[in-house]
């Protein structure tokens, strides 16, 4: 079984990898996603702030000895949260509609998602 340091290391270094993308590039990010309606630049950015945050967050909380319940149930929601925003983006056509953009944000939902479920099959064990 998969250990729930390794889970929200994993989970972290992709909040950090995404975030910076989104601060760096976010010109990029929001072309790739869309052509015709675009999300708003400064959103990308704030996202991306949040996101490296959540990492770091995510990152100290591998490094506990004991977890916490509550807090592994927060970083599991806002897993199904991120999945379910991504999806109803894409259905309803919202800023992110290339081919790739769509693709792409199924597959980052997709592994979002499973790393959620991960950590909430944990939380029984704690």
């Amino acid at each position: 079984m998969i250990e729930l340091k390794s889970v929200l290391r994993a989970s972290a270094l992709s909040c950090v990898i995404f975030g910076g993308i989104f601060v760096f590039i976010p010109t990029i990010v929001v072309d790739f996603l869309s052509h015709t309606k675009p999300a708003p630049q400064w959103l990308f950015l704030t996202l991306g702030g949040v996101l490296i945050l959540n990492g770091l967050h995510l990152f100290w909380a591998s490094l506990r000895a004991v977890h916490n319940k509550v807090l592994i149930a927060y970083f599991s929601l806002s897993d199904f949260l991120w999945v379910t925003v991504s999806v109803v983006l894409v259905i309803a056509g919202v800023w992110v509609t290339t081919i790739e953009g769509v693709i792409a944000t199924l597959v980052v939902a997709a592994i979002v998602g499973f790393m959620g479920f991960l950590q909430f099959r944990q939380l029984k064990q704690l």
